[in-house]
């Protein structure tokens, strides 16, 4: 399912926002992806 999301935000030109280490995972492979962490300190 993260992919697909991925693939919608990359489509649309959209900023991801995220709590999932996932996305900055596809993110290193995919750079058009735009991912925004908003993990807890």
């Amino acid at each position: 399912m993260d992919c697909l999301i991925a693939a919608v935000a990359v489509r649309h030109k959209a900023v991801l926002i995220h709590k999932d280490v996932d996305y900055v995972r596809i993110a290193e492979v995919v750079p058009e992806l735009r991912a925004e962490a908003v993990f807890d300190s």
